[in-house]
């Protein structure tokens, strides 16, 4: 029996969920486990933060610097990134979570980290990110491709860039 071409959806997540609602949101942050996830996230990726995000302080964490995790600790970095992505998938989480600096470390997680298993999780993480317009936003602010669609559009090819590719090639080659 052949299987017919079927959606795949992501499993709810309680803190993505609760971060949908401002009440959700407001009942997040007073538990301080939220903070203790984005506060493992920046401490791994910095040693001091500057609050401030996106273009105007685009290398916040600095650039080519390896991030290095202990193996102990990597159960407690992919949950700290699984939670903190969740959040960020409702337009008021991702606002919240930036704010703190916690989506700019997923991506330095995901550019700089030594274990190719957590900088895949932060790499999937973002695609929860970018699931909102401000989340979009905030990583096309860190130089980030970011385009939304809706499930039935057909994805266009970037006619500028095309454009602009091709006449490159022709370019170098005249």
């Amino acid at each position: 029996a052949s299987r017919g071409r079927g959606d795949v959806y992501k499993r709810q997540h309680l803190y993505g969920q609760l971060a949908h609602t401002k009440d959700g949101l407001e009942l997040l942050l007073k538990e301080q486990s939220l903070a203790d996830m984005i506060k493992l996230l920046t401490n791994l990726c910095c040693s001091s933060v500057s609050y401030g995000a996106g273009k105007n302080n685009p290398n916040i964490f600095g650039t080519g610097r390896n991030i290095t995790v202990n193996k102990d600790q990597w159960i407690k970095v992919k949950s700290a990134i699984w939670g903190v992505a969740h959040v960020s998938s409702s337009s008021i989480g991702a606002t919240w979570v930036d704010k703190q600096n916690g989506i700019c470390a997923i991506i330095r997680i995901a550019e700089n980290c030594d274990v190719y298993s957590l900088r895949g999780t932060a790499f999937y993480a973002l695609g929860l990110v970018a699931t909102n317009k401000v989340g979009c936003q905030v990583l096309s602010s860190y130089g980030w491709c970011c385009l939304r669609y809706c499930r039935n559009e057909q994805l266009p090819v970037l006619e500028d860039w095309y454009q602009q590719q091709t006449s490159n090639s022709i370019n170098e080659s005249s």
